[in-house]
């Protein structure tokens, strides 16, 4: 069982920096791409590979900070 969510959690890990890098090397690729106007496929991707970077990048700020206060807390019940 502890092998198989081990497994999990880094299929999860490799999910999110495969979205990550996807999404940013999509964006740098199509910076400077040939808008068509208001309603351009191109720019509308762009903003949504923006968007999920800034939510991942947020989720894993929040989720590191929850570790931390998490360690700190069981270090601090440890002290005599």
């Amino acid at each position: 069982m502890k092998q198989r969510r081990s497994v999990l959690s880094l299929a999860v890990v490799f999910a999110v920096i495969f979205v990550v890098l996807i999404s940013s090397f999509f964006v740098a690729a199509e910076t400077n791409h040939d808008c068509t106007g208001e309603d351009c496929p191109i720019c509308y991707e762009i903003s949504v590979c923006q968007e999920t970077v800034r939510k991942l990048t947020f989720a894993c700020a929040v989720f590191a900070a929850i570790l931390l206060l998490s360690a700190c807390l069981e270090k601090k019940a440890e002290l005599p």
